[in-house]
């Protein structure tokens, strides 16, 4: 009898159902996937790209031609257009007439305003002014002829997406400024960079377009990128958006000195 009981209770543990069959099933799908897995990228490792020849060389596409002027190598064309050093065009925006900041035209308060009111400054030129070392220059230069002029772009992160005229009392506020007669007089919104760029920029960027390197095409980087002009309207130096105003003293008082202010 205990035989029997033990010969049956063995029996029966050898013919039951093993446990965990969902278990055991989801593994072998596993397997397979694994398996399939691997052949596919065996086969796709043996493969070669579109641009690979089966000798294992590239297939090169057909190159256009570089003609060269026969007295001065460094002149070339390529597909008609001048390519090598010192041949960079500047796009049509970038050129204009002018000469001097003084001599354009921008918007304020939806009306024309000239420029020129503000010849014989020395002037900087940014498009936020949210810095507490221009009130520290304000105080210490403005009654020698130094000013601020400030232009919003909402280019630049769509940090500037409100009208002109909230814009510049949102500036001013910042400044603890209660009105433009400080030193600071903040314009409409401008493009900065691009087509429809606004004249004040186009004649920055093309009159100091070398003094910041790697200027992104000369164009405007990021907010807070800052030029000073002197007394003439001449743009004279181009300051990167990290730069403090306090770093550019040492030129405002060199310009201010120039205009014998």
């Amino acid at each position: 009898m205990l035989l029997g009981s033990s010969t049956s209770s063995y029996m029966g543990h050898i013919s039951a159902p093993p446990k965990h069959t969902s278990g055991m099933r989801m593994g072998h799908k596993v397997c397979v996937f694994l398996s399939l897995f691997s052949l596919a990228t065996l086969v796709y490792a043996r493969t070669p790209p579109p641009h690979i020849s089966t000798m294992g060389k590239m297939e090169h596409l057909p190159l256009p031609d570089v003609t060269c002027a026969p007295d001065d190598p460094a002149k070339c064309t390529c597909l008609g257009k001048p390519i090598g050093p010192d041949t960079y065009t500047p796009p049509a925006y970038m050129r204009n007439k002018y000469e001097s900041l003084y001599d354009i035209e921008v918007m304020h308060s939806d009306a024309n305003a000239k420029l020129d009111v503000y010849r014989g400054n020395v002037t900087l030129v940014v498009n936020n002014v949210n810095y507490p070392g221009i009130i520290q220059l304000l105080q210490k230069y403005r009654s020698r002829g130094f000013q601020v002029l400030a232009f919003p772009s909402n280019q630049f992160g769509a940090q500037a997406p409100c009208a002109s005229s909230c814009e510049r009392a949102y500036m001013l506020h910042k400044l603890n400024f209660n009105d433009e007669n400080s030193g600071v007089v903040v314009f409409d919104k401008v493009v900065v960079n691009g087509d429809g760029a606004s004249d004040a920029y186009v004649f920055l960027q093309r009159t100091v377009q070398n003094n910041l390197p790697n200027c992104a095409g000369c164009m405007v980087t990021w907010n807070y990128e800052k030029f000073l002009v002197d007394a003439d309207g001449r743009a004279f130096a181009r300051y990167y958006p990290a730069a403090s105003p306090l770093d550019m003293e040492a030129d405002i008082e060199r310009l201010l000195a120039d205009a014998g202010r």
